[in-house]
């Protein structure tokens, strides 16, 4: 599992790797994202845990609607249902 580039986006074989993407939806501002954190499948399961990054309070952040997300590759065997979580302690 890894995050992904638009460049590395190119290269996929979509064949052995699929695409998932994990979003937090729209923000009022910048300073907001999402990273993999932890990949694993179990009992054919694929759970990703996400890693959610918020602006601490008081930071100077872009004035802009955003939509922070992760574009992830996975595996393409081994699987048929998909759990996405955020991971604790996220600052």
């Amino acid at each position: 599992m890894r995050n992904l580039s638009l460049e590395s986006m190119k290269g996929i074989d979509y064949q052995r790797e699929h695409i998932v993407l994990a979003s937090i939806g729209q923000k009022p501002t910048g300073g907001y994202s999402v990273t993999l954190d932890f990949s694993e499948i179990r009992g054919g399961t694929l759970e990703l845990r996400v890693r959610v990054a918020e602006p601490a309070p008081g930071t100077i952040v872009t004035q802009a609607l955003t939509t922070p997300c992760a574009v992830i590759a996975v595996t393409a065997e081994g699987w048929d249902d998909i759990q996405i979580t955020r991971a604790e302690n996220n600052r």
